[in-house]
């Protein structure tokens, strides 16, 4: 399997924010300007500086969106719902 980690510039149009907030990316408005304004960033960036965002955007996703982190939350959700766990996972937004 090929990996392909690079930062990441996507719009406010998705639910993304985290990529800024995690330093692994960037979330701007859908607008000509504010995405001309980010990739201009992105490309005044030095190769560490990336790197490390790469770094950081592969450990979202792992820590996140695999199945197996979607899969651990499912399961933390049933546990709750059905007594075996204590308290209400952090994730779940009341």
């Amino acid at each position: 399997m090929i990996t392909l980690e690079v930062p990441v510039l996507t719009t406010t149009g998705t639910p993304w924010q985290e990529l800024e907030a995690r330093e692994c990316g960037w979330w701007m408005a859908p607008e000509p300007e504010a995405i001309r304004g980010a990739l201009a960033t992105a490309l005044r960036q030095s190769d560490a500086t990336r790197t490390a965002m790469e770094r950081r955007g592969r450990e979202l996703v792992t820590s996140t969106y695999t199945w197996r982190a979607v899969g651990e939350r499912m399961r933390r959700v049933y546990e709750w719902l059905l007594g075996g766990g204590t308290s209400c996972p952090s994730f779940i937004r009341e």
